[in-house]
């Protein structure tokens, strides 16, 4: 992909050819200074009214413009009124601009529109560019994590473009998808997974879960709210339960069109090796033991043969500009990342085009927001895409250390097909995922008369995904010499919305708008994959030429599926003296997901708030700044179950085999679901209370909530009762709960405030208690094993009186004299299963700091989890005397573990860790060069930013932050740690320089 730098090259001088030259008259020159303290601002916008004529303050407040006599000129800047000036005789006009009264006047976004911070009666919370954390971040999720109360984000692996698993305020269900709703520029996104697998020797496989939003720019981001209480999130009705987040993109801007180019460079590389038997290690041991494991003479580290130092480059582009009439904004990105671990990365090409143009003296205004994407991964063959024997990391981790990596003819050595030299399985494998994808919307909105709006949206998501891989017939271990697979899939997501908006200041004192929509989104989804072996030329890429295969055996499938969803949606603002508040919201969905007997929800909420700072009995106290009580109710569902699932399934199984002549086996087809017309909307009810506070001028300020949220008629899969068509069948436990309820706390301060230094620092709080009432069966079982010895091992249940993610199993409690292990029993002398913990923390915290001095900045930040439990299953499957005994290397706390090789390492509390953690994600050190005058150079920042410096934990994998997929029938798992990739440490050096 060379050819995309060719692209940024020309874009770069398509958008240079751009600039607008300023026109001839009198010269003024000034300085803006903000008229409380007296302090010049740099970055403020000048512009002469009605053109695109203006320049922007440098770092001293100073700026300079030619204009012509009776020029208007345009002050603004945010957090700032703006002023304008006449240009008369005079040749210096200095600016005092005056603060906006606080931050509760900003607007933020809310589900179909937007309102002021101060007139919010939910609980939500808005990141801007500011907020954002810094790194090599791919996708928002990054840029989110750690930084909002109630949100977890717990990166699946440390893959580049890999997955996150993002749960607002707790799990809601078992079987459903538990990922909050994301809109982006207004257009909900499908939740689909959208990784095709693949088939290697290990079997069928899924492509590990990549990110929902990772083909968008982060630096087009402009802001991301999140939703969390029904209040807020109810007018999205039926995917409303786990939260919603609203991403904003950036705009055009009144004023001079501006260039803008950042770049940046980071180095990446394995934070922390797990601690193996070096070669001379292994053989003593191995002698210790009287084991007379193989022994080849060589000092290989396996860690060292597939990690590497990754390097990542990421280049941006962007021009703004625009009049009071029409504004747009345009980016190109190119993002080129190694991964830690060979032939791994992500590259990435992206381009966006917003544009907003007004008409009919600002009665008609059309807005388009398109972006489109090329995204192509890298993987080999670890974690989900491989299984025990065809993991390379697990080859690694247990690889003989006196092994060679290539043989004396520089071949690879692999001494037999279940010990396989990771290298080989690596170097061998080709695995690309292809992603394009455009995402397009186009919305007008009308103003009828004064107060009432129409708008319409119309948008469109489509994604293209082609994963191809090959295994070189090379690899010893292919029962069919060498293969190839590839798996297309395409997504289509169409939108159309009708609104109308009607605001009312019905007199001094009241104050009412009312929403009133409908909405309908269709979704189309179709695939193929196709899977040939029996590949045994050399020199030629087997995707490129399937024929050379085994076509007779080849593999191939198709599947083709569509949904619809149909909505009729309002909400009712109303405020009494910007004193007292409420929000009413009513949404129905109909759903093509569930059962025709259940086939539309209904789901209300109310907010109400008292902005007690407004009373004078507290303005007597003169202590608050901002205090305001809120209180929410509301209910909202949840459709993201598998499609069709209310429909009776015929398909092919063994039971519908007979031998009609005695001797010829008949292949037949049978009923493998019972259809269930009554299936119908998960739905939780959530309350919500909460305090916005402010203090000391500002100084101090945020909120503290308490939520409680109950889901109902829990979708599950049942074992249907006789007599039945099928055996299995999908339907609502009415009585079945599943309970979330918590603690939100968020803290602002501003500890110094002066010319040349300032400090500010947030804090954010969290705890969540979960807990399922009323299953309808003993416990459901979940989170697989995997590994040599595990088969069959399920680590976690749900169950009556326990969170979800708890793990059951037996208590370790030490080894027996003779090195066997020795669990808790019962008075029987039974072995017992108990509750081992759960992978669900007690608490989180997020803590940032940022500080400036002069042209300095500094800033950065720590997260914490706290009481969550992580299962090792890495060490459970290779880490024990037994697996040693067997040839695998171990770590070496093993030796002096007191553990025979003739002990059975059953999964137990032994394996059972504390994935408590601190972590330091980010910090980045800047500098801004100051320009004099105003030349063609706005601004220039240097800076250096590292990311995950360090890590505190006790957990002794490689990181307690894991995800890897335990799934069993269905039901996902939480807190496994499977050979997942690392995290890597990245140190970044950057430049942003504005134009």
């Amino acid at each position: 992909m060379k050819k995309h730098v060719y692209y940024l090259s020309f874009l770069f001088l398509f958008f240079a050819t751009a600039l607008q030259s300023y026109g001839q008259g009198v010269q003024i020159t000034g300085k803006v200074t903000d008229a409380t303290i007296g302090e010049t601002i740099p970055g403020v916008s000048i512009l002469v009214k009605n053109t695109t004529t203006g320049t922007i303050t440098d770092l001293n407040g100073e700026y300079s413009l030619e204009v012509q006599i009776g020029s208007e000129l345009v002050f603004s800047f945010i957090g700032y009124e703006t002023q304008t000036i006449v240009v008369g005789q005079q040749n210096i006009i200095n600016v005092d601009l005056i603060p906006a009264v606080t931050g509760l006047d900003e607007v933020v976004v809310v589900g179909y529109g937007i309102q002021k911070k101060s007139d919010v009666t939910g609980a939500t919370a808005t990141l801007d560019e500011e907020d954002f954390n810094s790194g090599v971040v791919v996708s928002p999720a990054e840029m989110m994590q750690g930084r909002i109360s109630g949100v977890q984000v717990t990166m699946n692996s440390g893959e580049p473009g890999a997955g996150s698993a993002i749960r607002i305020r707790g799990n809601s269900s078992v079987r459903a998808n538990q990922d909050p709703l994301y809109v982006i520029d207004g257009i909900p996104l499908n939740i689909t997974s959208m990784s095709p697998g693949a088939v290697t020797v290990a079997g069928v496989n899924a492509s590990a879960k990549k990110d929902p939003l990772g083909f968008l720019n982060p630096d087009d981001i402009e802001s991301i709210t999140v939703l969390k209480d029904a209040s807020a999130t109810a007018i999205y009705g039926s995917r409303g339960s786990n939260g919603v987040i609203l991403v904003t993109t950036k705009k055009g801007k009144e004023g001079k069109g501006q260039l803008s180019y950042s770049y940046y460079a980071g180095i990446s590389n394995l934070p922390k090796k797990l601690d193996l038997l070096s070669s001379e290690e292994f053989i003593n041991a191995s002698n210790e033991n009287n084991l007379g494991l193989t022994d080849m003479g060589k000092t290989t580290n396996w860690q060292d043969e597939i990690f590497r130092t990754g390097i990542t480059q990421n280049h941006n582009l962007s021009y703004v500009g625009g009049t009071d009439k029409s504004n747009y904004y345009a980016s190109f990105g190119y993002m080129n990342q190694d991964g830690i671990v060979n032939r791994t990365g992500i590259e990435k090409l992206t381009g966006r085009f917003n544009t907003n143009q007004k008409f009919f003296d600002d009665k008609l205004q059309i807005t388009t927001n398109i972006s489109v994407s090329r995204t192509e991964d890298a993987r080999v063959p670890i974690g989900e895409t491989g299984g025990y024997e065809g993991d390379a990391l697990i080859s690694a981790l247990r690889g003989n250390p006196t092994f060679p990596v290539f043989n004396d003819d520089g071949s690879y050595f692999q001494y037999s097909s279940t010990y396989r030299n990771p290298v080989a399985m690596i170097d061998l494998t080709n695995d690309n995922t292809f992603t394009d994808r455009i995402l397009g919307n186009i919305s007008a909105s009308y103003k009828i008369f004064e107060g009432l709006t129409y708008k319409i949206n119309l948008g469109i998501d489509h994604t293209n995904v082609t994963r191809k891989m090959s295994q070189n017939n090379e690899l010893t271990y292919l029962v069919n010499n060498g293969q190839a697979s590839i798996a297309n899939m395409e997504f289509d997501n169409q939108i159309m919305e009708n609104y109308l908006t009607y605001n009312k200041q019905l007199n001094n004192d009241n104050n009412l708008t009312v929403l009133l929509g409908h909405s309908y989104q269709k979704f189309d989804e179709k695939g193929y994959n196709l899977i040939v072996d029996g590949f045994t030329v050399e020199g030629v890429d087997y995707i490129d030429n399937l024929g050379y295969g085994n076509f007779t055996d080849a593999i191939s499938g198709s599947f083709k599926q569509q949904d619809e969803l149909q909505s009729f949606f309002t909400r009712l603002n109303y405020s009494y003296k910007s004193k007292y508040l409420l929000t009413a919201t009513l949404r129905a969905d109909g759903s093509t997901k569930f059962g025709g007997n259940n086939q539309y929800g209904y789901f209300p909420s109310v907010g109400v708030a008292w902005r007690l700072i407004q009373e004078d009995f507290i303005k007597d106290l003169d202590i608050f700044d901002n205090l305001k009580l809120r209180v929410g109710w509301g209910q909202t569902g949840n459709q993201e179950i598998p499609g069709k699932i209310s429909k009776l399934l015929i398909g092919t199984s063994a039971n519908a085999n007979y031998f009609f002549d005695g001797e010829n086996l008949s292949t037949g087809t049978t009923f493998i679901r019972t259809p269930n017309e009554d299936i119908q909307w998960e739905t939780t009810t959530q309350t919500n209370i909460g305090l916005d506070f402010g203090f000391f001028n500002g100084k101090l300020s945020g909120n503290v909530d308490y939520f409680y949220k109950e889901t109902k008629d829990v979708l599950l899969y049942f074992t249907s009762l006789l007599p039945a068509p099928a055996f299995d069948m999908w339907q609502n436990v009415e009585d079945m709960r599943i309970k979330n309820s918590g603690f939100e706390v968020n803290l602002t301060g501003v500890i110094i405030d002066k010319k040349n230094l300032s400090w500010n620092t947030t804090l954010n709080f969290t705890t969540i208690n979960n807990d399922v009432q009323n299953l309808k069966l003993d416990l459901i079982e979940t989170g697989v094993a995997s590994g040599a010895g595990l088969s069959g091992t399920r680590v976690q249940i749900i169950k009556t009186g326990y969170p979800i993610g708890t793990f059951w199993g037996k208590q370790f409690l030490g080894y027996a004299e003779d090195g066997t292990s020795i669990y808790k029993q019962d008075a029987d002398g039974n072995d017992v299963k108990e509750d081992l913990g759960s992978a669900l923390p007690k608490f989180t915290l997020g803590l940032y700091n940022a500080f400036t001095y002069k042209n300095f900045d500094f800033s950065f930040f720590i997260n914490g989890v706290f009481g969550n439990k992580v299962y090792n299953n890495t060490a459970n499957a290779m880490f024990s005397m037994p697996s040693f005994s067997k040839g695998n290397n171990v770590t070496n706390d093993v030796l002096t573990s007191g553990e025979s090789i003739d002990n059975t390492p059953e999964f137990s509390s032994r394996f059972i860790e504390d994935g408590s953690f601190v972590r330091l994600s980010n910090a980045t050190i800047g500098y801004n060069i100051p320009f004099e005058g105003n030349g063609w150079i706005q601004s220039i920042r240097l800076y250096v930013t590292g990311s995950n410096l360090f890590l505190i934990t006790d957990y002794s994998g490689y990181d307690p932050e894991v995800n890897t997929s335990g799934e069993y029938d269905g039901v996902p798992s939480m807190g496994l740690d499977y050979t997942g990739y690392p995290r890597a440490r990245t140190i970044q050096f950057g430049i942003n320089a504005k134009f």
